[in-house]
Protein backbone atom coordinates (compact mmCIF):
# COMPACT_ATOMS: atom_id res chain seq x y z
CA UNK A 1 0.00 0.00 0.00
CA UNK A 2 1.80 3.63 -1.12
CA UNK A 3 -0.27 6.34 0.38
CA UNK A 4 2.03 8.91 -2.01
CA UNK A 5 0.72 8.06 -5.08
CA UNK A 6 -2.72 9.90 -5.29
CA UNK A 7 -4.74 6.61 -5.89
CA UNK A 8 -6.37 4.36 -4.30
CA UNK A 9 -6.42 1.52 -6.83
CA UNK A 10 -3.69 -0.14 -5.10
CA UNK A 11 -6.65 -1.50 -2.72
CA UNK A 12 -8.38 -2.84 -5.34
CA UNK A 13 -6.54 -6.07 -5.33
CA UNK A 14 -6.62 -6.75 -1.50
CA UNK A 15 -8.64 -9.48 -0.54
CA UNK A 16 -7.98 -10.67 2.70
CA UNK A 17 -8.62 -8.36 5.82
CA UNK A 18 -12.04 -7.18 4.31
CA UNK A 19 -15.39 -6.27 5.56
CA UNK A 20 -18.41 -5.39 3.74
CA UNK A 21 -20.86 -3.63 5.62
CA UNK A 22 -24.56 -4.54 5.60
CA UNK A 23 -26.91 -1.90 6.17
CA UNK A 24 -26.64 -1.85 10.32
CA UNK A 25 -22.98 -0.55 9.10
CA UNK A 26 -24.25 2.98 8.40
CA UNK A 27 -22.61 4.85 6.38
CA UNK A 28 -19.94 2.60 5.93
CA UNK A 29 -19.63 0.52 2.74
CA UNK A 30 -16.43 -1.66 3.07
CA UNK A 31 -13.32 -1.60 5.08
CA UNK A 32 -10.12 -2.82 4.29
CA UNK A 33 -6.88 -2.77 6.17
CA UNK A 34 -3.47 -4.42 5.46
CA UNK A 35 0.37 -3.99 7.69
CA UNK A 36 3.67 -3.84 7.59
CA UNK A 37 6.40 -3.87 10.29
CA UNK A 38 5.84 0.29 10.63
CA UNK A 39 2.18 0.76 10.06
CA UNK A 40 -1.47 -0.12 10.25
CA UNK A 41 -2.98 0.62 7.10
CA UNK A 42 -6.93 1.63 5.91
CA UNK A 43 -9.26 1.96 3.75
CA UNK A 44 -12.63 2.71 3.72
CA UNK A 45 -15.52 3.28 1.41
CA UNK A 46 -18.25 5.53 2.90
CA UNK A 47 -21.63 7.41 2.37
CA UNK A 48 -19.95 10.93 3.23
CA UNK A 49 -18.23 14.00 1.94
CA UNK A 50 -15.40 15.27 3.07
CA UNK A 51 -17.40 18.74 3.93
CA UNK A 52 -19.49 16.46 6.71
CA UNK A 53 -16.66 16.79 9.05
CA UNK A 54 -17.83 13.07 10.11
CA UNK A 55 -15.90 12.28 13.93
CA UNK A 56 -14.22 9.05 13.49
CA UNK A 57 -13.94 6.98 16.52
CA UNK A 58 -11.41 4.18 16.48
CA UNK A 59 -11.34 1.73 19.39
CA UNK A 60 -8.33 -0.28 19.12
CA UNK A 61 -8.18 -3.23 21.57
CA UNK A 62 -3.85 -2.70 21.09
CA UNK A 63 -3.02 -6.18 23.08
CA UNK A 64 -6.10 -8.27 21.81
CA UNK A 65 -6.72 -8.82 25.47
CA UNK A 66 -10.92 -8.26 26.44
CA UNK A 67 -8.87 -8.36 30.30
CA UNK A 68 -7.49 -4.95 30.16
CA UNK A 69 -9.18 -1.67 28.43
CA UNK A 70 -12.72 -0.14 28.01
CA UNK A 71 -15.47 -3.05 27.77
CA UNK A 72 -18.50 -1.53 25.51
CA UNK A 73 -21.72 -3.27 23.70
CA UNK A 74 -20.94 -1.44 20.50
CA UNK A 75 -17.82 -4.27 20.00
CA UNK A 76 -18.02 -6.94 22.71
CA UNK A 77 -15.40 -8.74 21.36
CA UNK A 78 -12.58 -6.67 22.92
CA UNK A 79 -11.30 -4.61 25.72
CA UNK A 80 -10.24 -1.15 24.23
CA UNK A 81 -6.86 0.25 25.18
CA UNK A 82 -6.72 2.90 22.88
CA UNK A 83 -9.37 5.43 21.53
CA UNK A 84 -8.67 7.77 18.80
CA UNK A 85 -11.45 10.14 17.97
CA UNK A 86 -12.19 13.44 15.87
CA UNK A 87 -12.19 14.64 12.18
CA UNK A 88 -9.61 12.74 10.91
CA UNK A 89 -10.28 13.88 7.50
CA UNK A 90 -10.15 17.58 8.10
CA UNK A 91 -7.76 20.19 8.20
CA UNK A 92 -5.61 19.17 12.00
CA UNK A 93 -4.67 22.87 12.54
CA UNK A 94 -8.30 23.88 11.92
CA UNK A 95 -10.08 21.15 12.73
CA UNK A 96 -12.96 22.06 15.37
CA UNK A 97 -12.54 18.61 16.88
CA UNK A 98 -8.78 16.91 16.08
CA UNK A 99 -8.18 12.94 16.06
CA UNK A 100 -6.16 12.55 18.87
CA UNK A 101 -4.81 9.27 20.47
CA UNK A 102 -6.25 8.36 24.61
CA UNK A 103 -5.54 5.87 26.46
CA UNK A 104 -8.21 3.78 29.31
CA UNK A 105 -7.61 4.28 32.69
CA UNK A 106 -9.19 2.90 35.25
CA UNK A 107 -12.45 0.52 35.56
CA UNK A 108 -13.27 -1.42 32.60
CA UNK A 109 -16.93 -0.28 32.78
CA UNK A 110 -15.82 3.39 33.12
CA UNK A 111 -15.31 5.33 29.96
CA UNK A 112 -12.46 7.38 31.17
CA UNK A 113 -9.57 7.95 28.76
CA UNK A 114 -6.37 10.40 29.26
CA UNK A 115 -4.80 12.05 25.86
CA UNK A 116 -1.59 10.94 24.15
CA UNK A 117 0.56 13.59 23.65
CA UNK A 118 1.88 11.84 20.28
CA UNK A 119 2.47 13.65 17.03
CA UNK A 120 2.47 11.67 13.38
CA UNK A 121 1.07 8.90 14.63
CA UNK A 122 -1.41 9.37 11.69
CA UNK A 123 -1.64 9.83 7.66
CA UNK A 124 -3.81 10.26 5.48
CA UNK A 125 -3.42 9.27 1.74
CA UNK A 126 -5.52 9.75 -1.00
CA UNK A 127 -9.15 11.25 -0.75
CA UNK A 128 -11.82 10.34 -3.60
CA UNK A 129 -14.94 11.49 -3.68
CA UNK A 130 -16.87 9.29 -6.45
CA UNK A 131 -20.60 10.49 -6.60
CA UNK A 132 -22.26 10.42 -3.13
CA UNK A 133 -19.67 7.68 -2.26
CA UNK A 134 -15.96 8.86 -0.55
CA UNK A 135 -13.34 6.51 -0.84
CA UNK A 136 -9.88 7.34 1.32
CA UNK A 137 -6.74 5.64 2.73
CA UNK A 138 -4.41 6.36 5.68
CA UNK A 139 -2.38 4.54 8.29
CA UNK A 140 -1.68 4.59 12.00
CA UNK A 141 2.18 3.77 13.45
CA UNK A 142 2.19 0.78 14.60
CA UNK A 143 4.92 2.04 17.20
CA UNK A 144 4.18 5.61 18.15
CA UNK A 145 0.47 3.70 19.47
CA UNK A 146 2.16 0.55 20.78
CA UNK A 147 0.66 -1.73 18.12
CA UNK A 148 3.13 -4.05 17.93
CA UNK A 149 1.20 -7.33 19.24
CA UNK A 150 0.82 -10.17 16.99
CA UNK A 151 -3.17 -8.89 16.80
CA UNK A 152 -5.09 -6.19 17.60
CA UNK A 153 -8.74 -5.72 17.30
CA UNK A 154 -10.28 -2.37 15.88
CA UNK A 155 -13.95 -1.00 15.91
CA UNK A 156 -14.98 2.66 13.77
CA UNK A 157 -17.92 4.63 14.58
CA UNK A 158 -19.04 7.31 12.71
CA UNK A 159 -20.63 10.38 14.12
CA UNK A 160 -22.22 13.66 13.05
CA UNK A 161 -19.79 16.87 12.95
CA UNK A 162 -22.51 18.19 15.88
CA UNK A 163 -22.55 14.93 17.68
CA UNK A 164 -25.92 14.49 17.08
CA UNK A 165 -26.26 11.27 16.08
CA UNK A 166 -24.48 8.42 15.00
CA UNK A 167 -23.71 7.42 11.43
CA UNK A 168 -22.26 4.28 10.94
CA UNK A 169 -20.10 1.49 12.37
CA UNK A 170 -17.80 -1.03 10.99
CA UNK A 171 -17.84 -3.71 12.05
CA UNK A 172 -22.04 -3.47 11.83
CA UNK A 173 -23.04 -1.90 15.26
CA UNK A 174 -23.04 -4.27 18.24
CA UNK A 175 -21.09 -6.67 16.25
CA UNK A 176 -17.49 -8.08 17.17
CA UNK A 177 -14.60 -6.03 16.23
CA UNK A 178 -12.53 -6.71 13.73
CA UNK A 179 -9.28 -8.80 14.32
CA UNK A 180 -6.54 -7.97 12.62
CA UNK A 181 -3.80 -10.84 12.90
CA UNK A 182 -0.19 -8.89 12.94
CA UNK A 183 2.19 -12.13 12.70
CA UNK A 184 5.41 -10.39 11.17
Amino acid sequence: IRLNDNSVSDWDTLSVNVYNSSAAGGNFIIGKFDYDATNIYFYFEMKATVADGNIFDFYIDADNNPATGLLTGAFPSGGYDILIEGQMLLNQSTAPIPFVPYAHTGAQDAFSFNPLSLSDFFKIGAVVQDGNTLKFEGSLDRSKLSLTGAAIRLGIITTKSDWSATLGSLPDANTDSYLLNLPE
